[in-house]
C-alpha cells in the first residue's frame, strides 16, 4: 500500500510511468507513509524538485498525505518553484505546516540545521497561510547559512508582533555572551533584529560577541545598539568591551591586533562619535582584518578632528 520514491534520480517521465502503474492498485503512498500518519518528516533527505512533484501528485491522488497535518521541508534542495508547488498542492488539504510544527506549538528550535534562503522562504510562506507558525513566540534560526534569507525571516518577524525573538533567547535576559561561538553575519542581523524589536530583549543590558563576525551585519547592529535603552556593553573582535552608556575610563583604546574585521570597524567607528568618548585621544587599530573597514574608522577620525576644531 505505500512506496518510498523519494531522493532518487527520477524524472517527469517516470513519474508519470509510476502514476499510470499504480492507477486501480492498493498503492497510497509514493512517499512512503502509513494510514493515519499526520506527521511527514521528509527535512534533511537530499530532496530535489522531482521529490516536490511526487508529493504534489500524492495530494493529487488523495493518497495516505491527505491525512497529514504538518509537513517538514526544510533543508532540502527545493527553489522557489518547488515551494510554489507545494503551497498549491497543499491547497484546501489538512496541512498547516511546512516546517515540521505541530498544533499549538510556541517554541521551535531551528538553529544549526543547515537551513539556507530557501527555508526562510518557507517559513515565511507559512506565515503567510496562517499555519502552525503563526503561534510561535520564540523561534532560533543561529548557525544556518542563511545567506539572503536573513532579511526573509526578518521581514516575517518585523511584521508578527507576536513572535518575541528570532535567536530563541529568553524573556527579560539580560547578558547574552556569544563569546568564542562562531557566530557570523546572519546571526548578528538577527541578533540586532532581536535588540532594536526590543520584545523577549527588552533588557538586555550586556552583550558580548566576541570571535563573532559581524560583516556586513555591521550597519544594523548599530542600529541595534544606538536605540537600545538598556545596553551598558558590547564586546566585539578579541575582548574589545565598548562603554555605551559611561564614559570610557581612559584616553586610550588599544585594539590591536583584536580581530577587528569589516563589521567590527563599523561598530567603533559609530562608538567614536558618542559622548562616552570625550576624554579619549588615542586609538589603536594597527594588526587587524579591517580591510574596508579602514576606511571608515578613517572617516569617523577625520569626522572627530573636524568637530574639536
Amino acid at each position: 500500500t505505500s512506496i518510498n520514491c523519494l531522493a532518487n534520480n527520477f524524472g517527469d517521465d517516470d513519474l508519470a510511468t509510476l502514476l499510470t502503474a499504480i492507477e486501480g492498485t492498493s498503492v497510497r503512498s509514493l512517499c512512503g507513509l502509513t494510514e493515519g500518519q499526520t506527521v511527514a518528516d521528509f527535512s534533511k533527505q537530499n530532496l530535489k524538485p522531482i521529490d516536490c512533484k511526487i508529493i504534489a501528485a500524492e495530494f493529487g491522488f488523495q493518497g495516505f498525505i491527505a491525512a497529514v497535518t504538518s509537513i517538514n521541508c526544510l533543508a532540502n534542495k527545493f527553489g522557489e518553484e518547488d515551494l510554489a508547488t507545494l503551497l498549491t498542492a497543499i491547497e484546501g488539504t489538512s496541512v498547516r505546516s511546512l516546517c515540521g510544527l505541530t498544533e499549538g506549538q510556541t517554541v521551535a528550535d531551528f538553529s544549526g540545521q543547515n537551513l539556507g534562503p530557501i527555508d526562510m522562504k518557507i517559513m515565511a510562506a507559512e506565515y503567510g497561510f496562517q499555519g502552525f507558525i503563526a503561534v510561535l513566540t520564540s523561534i532560533n534560526c543561529l548557525n544556518n547559512p542563511l545567506e539572503d534569507g536573513v532579511q526573509v525571516i526578518i521581514n516575517a518577524f518585523e511584521e508578527t508582533p507576536r513572535l518575541r525573538t528570532l535567536c530563541g533567547l529568553e524573556e527579560g535576559v539580560e547578558h547574552i555572551d556569544w563569546s568564542d561561538s562562531g557566530k557570523g553575519p546572519a546571526d548578528v542581523a538577527l541578533l540586532a533584529t532581536d535588540l532594536k524589536a526590543g520584545r523577549a530583549a527588552d533588557a538586555v543590558a550586556n552583550l558580548n560577541i566576541s570571535e563573532a563576525i559581524i560583516g556586513d551585519a555591521g550597519t544594523t547592529l548599530v542600529q541595534a545598539i544606538s536605540s537600545s535603552p538598556t545596553l551598558e556593553f558590547i564586546t566585539i573582535g578579541k575582548g574589545v568591551r565598548l562603554p555605551l552608556k559611561d564614559d570610557f575610563d581612559s584616553d586610550i583604546l588599544d585594539a590591536s591586533a583584536k580581530g577587528i574585521e569589516p563589521g567590527g570597524a563599523i561598530v567603533i567607528a559609530w562608538w567614536l562619535t558618542t559622548s562616552v568618548v570625550s576624554a579619549l585621544t588615542s586609538v589603536n587599530c594597527l594588526h587587524n582584518p579591517l580591510e574596508e573597514g579602514l576606511q571608515v574608522i578613517i572617516k569617523a577620525f577625520e569626522e572627530d578632528r573636524k568637530s574639536t576644531r
